[in-house]
């Protein structure tokens, strides 16, 4: 890549390959991407001491589909920016490195314009490939990587870019050679944004899923794999393979060989989504068709709220069958999508409320109808519907640490000027996590909070983490936007050499217009809003 082109391309990995996407748009890191980019010569010459420097990130937890949380990280700046330089710099190696099998759906190609350094995965063209594969192949082999992210081992970065027994013959014949490689500086970037630990790679990155193409591209690699595949279509979307065959002896050898390949990296299959199987047996959810083909009208009231009732009941009996809140996204994200619709607003919304209480996965597109439809939920019979329900939300969910259904109710609050009560929290003995503590000091700031932060240990916790700690989010900017007057707070970020110039260009992660936005649209993977003309700076 051109000097000339690398600012730009590291902007774009900061824009949108920081945070994770289940995050709400209140938290933002296109002020930091303008600032790496205008400081890329200082910063890019301090990349040795950020890929060194050692912290920790805060998780936010949010809903899977199906039963169970995951665990997203918020990873420091400081370290995400090591590993995001590294990515630029070798930007071409690594470009070749995952196209090389001819595998993988990650497009290395870069989208600029849309602040995407690379454009990633294709979640289309996946479903594309697969029936065209099933076409073809009688006997098709499915296979799923094991909690690939929580269990990859960081010291296989170099295994999967130099091989593992060359690797091995440097550790023993020439450890400056293998240190001086950019594959193990990227393994000591990783294990720096996690406190030294060479287990997992943050989840919630894109930076993470460039890495694990990395990693994937050197099982691929594996001679015995590769030769079991050889003639045969393959596909990968990230850890998911899918392969085809004639007959199901040479589908048995390919997994096996899989089996071994992965085990050479410290990885295992997940036996309960891997299996060999007749083409015939693989076809399209059929809760999806159904709930398709059902429409809704938009002339008559009656026939509307008809067919509201028919596909909020259709979607709950899916959702029992399926044990699955997938049924129940689609329809909340369908019923969003509704314009004429003012006479049955109410049910409507009491449908989003119970799918968001009882789909929690649905909270984040509950939470975008009501901010898009604003000027309704502010009418009283509706506001009084919405305070029960973000009340509730956070009682439920607090003591529990579920940041997910809390951050994004916290956002309709503000959006709804809700007025957020003590008795509103169960108690105040669980510090709130990173972001939900970020936005209740953004309420508290606009009169909001009725209580001051201070319930909560957060100047102590601070002190004892340091900004290299998991609290650097509302550390940081509780001294950007005056918080506290701590000497030592101010102090630790005013002396760190990036923090520091970050203070002085007035770089916030914050994004306090949200809450007056005129629109939202989280139809990409970095959510669009659009401002009130009045808000507009």
């Amino acid at each position: 890549m051109p000097p000339s082109q690398q600012p730009d391309f590291l902007a774009a990995l900061i824009h949108t390959a920081y945070l994770p996407a289940e995050i709400p748009p209140t938290v933002t890191t296109k002020y930091f991407a303008t600032f790496c980019k205008n400081e890329f010569n200082n910063i890019s010459a301090q990349y040795k001491d950020l890929i060194k420097k050692t912290t920790i990130y805060d998780t936010y937890t949010a809903p899977k589909s199906s039963n169970g949380r995951r665990q997203f990280a918020i990873v420091n700046p400081i370290s995400q920016l090591g590993i995001s330089l590294l990515i630029t710099k070798y930007r071409k190696k690594i470009s070749q490195i995952i196209m090389k099998n001819g595998t993988s759906l990650y497009s290395t190609d870069n989208d600029i314009g849309n602040f995407k350094a690379f454009k990633g995965l294709d979640f289309r063209k996946w479903d594309e490939v697969c029936f065209k594969l099933l076409s073809e192949n009688r006997i098709v082999l499915k296979a799923d990587i094991s909690r690939f992210f929580y269990t990859a081992y960081t010291h296989s970065l170099p295994w999967a870019v130099l091989g593992k027994e060359k690797v091995k013959n440097f550790l023993v014949h020439d450890k400056k050679r293998l240190k001086s490689h950019w594959s193990n500086d990227l393994d000591i970037a990783l294990q720096s944004c996690q406190s030294r630990e060479t287990f997992g790679i943050p989840v919630g990155p894109d930076t993470s899923r460039i890495i694990a193409e990395i990693l994937l591209s050197g099982v691929e690699a594996d001679r015995d794999f590769a030769s079991s595949i050889k003639g045969h279509g393959i596909h990968r979307l990230l850890d998911d393979f899918i392969i085809g065959f004639d007959d199901e002896e040479d589908a048995r050898k390919a997994l096996r060989s899989l089996r071994k390949a992965l085990w050479k990296f410290n990885l295992q299959l997940n036996d309960q989504k891997t299996a060999i199987a007749h083409s015939k047996t693989f076809f399209g959810d059929s809760w999806k068709i159904d709930l398709s083909s059902k429409n809704i009208s938009e002339d008559n009231k009656r026939g509307q709220r008809n067919d509201i009732y028919s596909i909020i009941d259709m979607t709950l009996d899916y959702c029992g069958r399926l044990n699955n809140d997938n049924p129940a996204i689609w329809t909340a994200t369908r019923f969003s999508k509704i314009r004429k619709f003012p006479e049955n607003f109410d049910i409507i919304t009491d449908s989003l409320l119970r799918f968001s209480r009882d789909f929690p996965s649905c909270m984040k597109h509950v939470s975008i109808f009501f901010l898009n439809n604003r000027e309704i939920c502010k009418q009283n019979f509706i506001k009084r519907r919405i305070e029960l329900w973000i009340r509730k939300t956070i009682k439920e969910n607090f003591s529990q640490s579920h940041d997910f259904e809390l951050s994004w109710c916290l956002l309709v609050a503000g959006a709804l000027r809700i007025r957020l009560q003590m008795e509103d929290f169960r108690s105040f003995d669980v510090m709130p996590n990173s972001v939900v503590f970020s936005m209740l000091g953004m309420l508290r700031e606009r009169n909001l909070l009725s209580f001051p932060l201070s319930k909560w240990p957060w100047r102590s916790l601070f002190r004892k983490s340091t900004i290299y700690g998991e609290y650097w989010l509302p550390f940081y900017e509780a001294v950007r936007r005056k918080w506290t007057g701590d000497n030592d707070l101010i102090s630790a970020v005013t002396d760190d050499p990036i923090f520091g110039r970050m203070i002085s260009a007035n770089v916030t992660f914050l994004e306090d217009r949200v809450f007056d936005a005129s629109t939202i649209n989280i139809g990409s993977s970095t959510p669009q809003v659009e401002f009130q003309r009045s808000h507009r700076r």
